[in-house]
């Protein structure tokens, strides 16, 4: 019997490596031969699963982060194609709790990135955009790859300048010149690994779903919605793009940024990461699939990795496992269907972050035991939600 183990991350406790590490050595234990593929949808921690999983170069530069300070970053390399992480540079995970701040948090170093990348030969570049401290509509991104904007007066934009822009300024412009990116990123192609296809305005949008794990307050919220807008009506007055469609909001308007300046096609992150892992072909050559994620609910359904993962299994027919850090009730309706068994760490119970951190591998441990269990006595537990 061959287990592949594919899960994604339990986002801010244990890393999808570090899940994948916890199981294979509870299978190794009980002598269980696995597979080991953790994977990511396109937020912090993705870039890590490609790296551990196919032949790859690791580039480590300086960049800033999202308020302007110098930090190490890395992306990834393979001949003409790079792999490039938001998160790595400006990302919910570089700042903590007090700095939180997306009135200007800003994505000047994811731009550093993909330049880099761009100007050391990559042709095609997967960028995934998931887990940003920002909600800057990319002005920081494109302001690193040499876009201008100006005031009303004609004079370019000079606040933050050497921070990088963020939508603090949004409102400021009144006009920008984007010529540079044609002989940038001429013959360059763009795939946004994104799991979200939230629009940039509006309730469902931006600013008004994601802000406020950034740090904004309620009367932040409303600044942001109207910057975004203001710079989207400048968007459209100079390029007769309306830049309001699925997935713009993602990464706080970053999606919208990368389609329109630099004709990015924006994919379904899970749906990216198996195509570059060549998840399929390992799917095919084993018997059960473990996948799982920090919490599982009806929501996983909508581009989370776990059930990109689930589905595809199913479509050769194989058993798949979840082991989850927590489980809502609402995750039974996958049972039977994409997913034959869940084993819960934390049941559908919520704790804090502190506990998390101090008993979920352990907890994580525990699972692979009763899974290994259940399958050396084969105990039928089908269409369940083991809890722990």
């Amino acid at each position: 019997m061959k287990i592949l183990v594919a899960p994604d991350s339990f986002k801010g406790t244990l890393s999808s490596l570090e899940v994948s590490k916890t199981i294979c050595k509870i299978l190794s234990q009980n002598g269980f031969d696995f597979v080991s593929v953790p994977v990511g949808d396109g937020g912090e921690g993705t870039l890590d699963s490609i790296l551990f999983g196919i032949d790859c170069e690791k580039k480590e530069i300086k960049v800033k982060d999202p308020l302007g300070r110098e930090i190490d970053a890395y992306y990834g390399v393979q001949g003409e194609i790079a792999f490039v992480e938001a998160a790595q540079a400006s990302g919910l995970n570089l700042l903590n709790k007090s700095e939180l701040n997306p009135w200007i948090a800003s994505t000047y170093g994811f731009g550093q990135l993909i330049l880099d990348a761009v100007s050391n030969g990559s042709k095609k570049n997967y960028l995934g955009i998931g887990g940003t401290a920002t909600n800057d509509l990319g002005i920081g991104m494109l302001q690193a790859f040499g876009v201008k904007f100006y005031n009303d007066a004609g004079k370019e934009i000079s606040e933050r300048k050497k921070e990088g822009y963020g939508p603090g300024v949004l409102q400021k412009i009144f006009s920008f010149d984007s010529r540079i990116l044609k002989d940038l990123f001429c013959d360059v192609k763009f795939i946004v690994l994104c799991d979200v296809t939230n629009p940039l305005y509006g309730e469902n949008g931006a600013s008004f779903i994601y802000s406020p794990q950034k740090g904004a307050s309620e009367n932040m919220m409303y600044k942001l919605e109207d910057s975004l807008e203001y710079f989207g009506d400048v968007i459209y007055k100079q390029t007769k793009i309306y830049p309001d469609f699925p997935g713009a909001g993602a990464a706080g308007g970053l999606g919208a940024a990368l389609k329109i300046f630099l004709n990015a096609e924006i994919i379904s992150g899970i749906d990216g990461i198996i195509e570059i892992l060549n998840i399929d072909k390992k799917i095919k050559d084993c018997d059960i699939v473990i996948t799982g994620e920090g919490s599982m609910d009806h929501q996983s359904a909508f581009g989370k990795a776990p059930l990109g993962i689930a589905k595809l299994a199913k479509k050769f027919t194989k058993k798949v496992i979840a082991i989850n850090g927590r489980t809502d009730d609402s995750a039974s309706e996958f049972l039977g269907k994409e997913i034959d068994t869940i084993y819960s760490c934390f049941g559908n119970a919520k704790y804090d972050l502190k506990y998390l951190k101090l008993n979920a591998k352990n907890k994580l441990k525990e699972a692979a035991e009763k899974f290994c269990r259940d399958v050396i006595n084969s105990a039928d537990v089908n269409k369940k939600i083991i809890v722990l």
